[in-house]
């Protein structure tokens, strides 16, 4: 005779998974025998009250935060992305999509003044690049022309 909980011990077997505990027999009040100490200023007689689970935090990335705020944070971290790559790599995409990405994470409530930045960073030096190259090929056909 097999089965969770078995009137005798030496026929008990227990399935995989389930606790050794969950046979054992509960009383639905424990009281002290009569006569044993208790602690001091602890009333044995009252009734023990619910549980109550610990108040959740919420921070950055948490798992309770908004749709509206991670998007943010996305746009924000999108904005850092393209600003870096902007100073290095095609400032004349990179640099725009900085500044847009930050002005649609700030419009979510996440501020980002790094990418915007680093845009407007990566758009002048593109600019000067242009305008550099420019001057540079007035120059040469300036030349050719004498």
């Amino acid at each position: 005779m097999s089965g969770m909980c078995a009137d005798k011990a030496e026929e008990l077997t227990v399935p995989v998974g389930t606790s050794v505990y969950a046979c054992l027999p509960v009383s639905p009040q424990h009281t002290p025998p009569k006569g044993a100490m208790s602690q001091p200023g602890y009333d044995n007689n009252q009734p023990s009250q619910p549980y109550t689970a610990p108040p959740t935090y919420q921070g950055v990335g948490a798992v309770g935060c908004s749709p509206e705020y991670a998007e943010g944070k996305k746009a924000q971290q999108n904005s850092l992305l393209f600003g870096i790559l902007g100073l290095f790599f095609f400032g004349f995409i990179f640099g725009p999509l900085a500044i847009i990405t930050a002005k649609k994470a700030e419009r979510m409530g996440c501020p980002s003044n790094a990418g915007k930045v680093l845009g407007w960073i990566a758009c002048a030096i593109c600019a000067l690049g242009v305008l550099l190259s420019l001057i540079m090929v007035i120059g040469l056909v300036a030349s050719s022309i004498q």
